[in-house]
């Protein structure tokens, strides 16, 4: 099976969803989502506000199919 590149080796770049709100991204079949939002506490730091923080951005990188949990 050959690869299939996105890019064309152009020097600014590739960028993918220009939209945030609009257009849906999705990585290894996942289903394609908006761009997630995740708030980081406005708090001060403590074991509670850290792992509301990482359970946020986990999920985030779940939607996206970025990452897998079990």
């Amino acid at each position: 099976m050959a690869v299939h590149y996105l890019g064309d080796n152009g020097p600014d770049g590739m960028c993918m969803g220009t939209a945030a709100t609009v257009e849906k991204i999705g990585f290894f079949g996942a289903t394609p989502v908006v761009k997630p939002t995740v708030v980081a506490p406005t708090t001060t730091a403590t074991t509670a506000t850290n792992e509301a923080a990482i359970v946020a951005l986990e999920a985030a990188l779940v939607s996206l199919g970025l990452i897998v949990t079990s």
